[in-house]
């Protein structure tokens, strides 16, 4: 073609699209990164947040522990009480008052799960308040239960720590229900609320690590 005809006619355009320059490739990224990051702040707005809810008049509730789980104290069961007295032990609270299974009043705590008993002669003592026999699943198939199952020493001397410290230990391990024993330089010794566990060749009451029963157990 000539250049008469070309200044006559125009350019030529061919059929293929004109490619991006590289100034316009980053420019588009940026917008649709930015469409994107608009769009997760709107979804995230738009979603109903929990809101503690409103107090009863005449009961005393708190939301307490990591978890912001909300513990009340009813006239007939007083579950932020009986957190607070014994929270070394139970853990954190997983989620709020709820039915389980026969029993209408149960919590999950990290270590244990409780349900209120409305027995009338448990009334005002620890025993209103019974953890769940959790320890006894986790005996291996190979061990049949066994109550007079010999104490290992570094157990005997947690035991001490925990009657020092005023804590009911029968309440919280139960009965024992296994000898120690040890897999992999990793031991343990199964109880009817707890599973005690430890390193080989430990030898300190504090080097005893209990399992956390109540967070691993599958409830519905």
């Amino acid at each position: 073609m000539r250049t008469a005809d070309l200044r006559n006619n125009g350019p030529v355009v061919s059929g293929k699209p004109a490619k991006a320059s590289k100034p316009q490739k980053r420019r588009l990224v940026f917008i649709l990164t930015i469409a994107v990051l608009l769009a997760g702040v709107v979804i995230y707005l738009l979603i109903p947040k929990g809101k503690t809810p409103e107090p009863i008049p005449g009961v005393l509730q708190e939301v307490v522990g990591k978890n912001k789980v909300l513990l009340r104290d009813f006239e007939n069961r007083k579950w932020l009480t009986y957190w607070k007295e014994y929270a070394e032990m139970l853990g954190d609270p997983l989620e709020s008052e709820r039915p389980l299974g026969t029993q209408s009043s149960c919590i999950r705590f990290v270590f244990h799960i409780v349900c209120h008993s409305n027995n009338q002669s448990q009334k005002g003592t620890i025993w209103e308040f019974q953890p769940l026999l959790l320890g006894v699943s986790y005996l291996p198939p190979t061990i049949q239960p066994n109550d007079q199952a010999e104490l290992a020493p570094i157990v005997q001397s947690y035991m001490m720590s925990l009657e020092q410290k005023g804590i009911d230990r029968f309440y919280f391990l139960g009965a024992v229900q296994s000898p120690a024993f040890c897999v992999d330089n990793q031991c343990m010794q199964v109880f009817q609320r707890a599973v005690l566990t430890w390193n080989s060749g430990s030898v300190r009451p504090e080097d005893i690590k209990r399992e956390r029963l109540g967070e691993k157990a599958k409830v519905s």
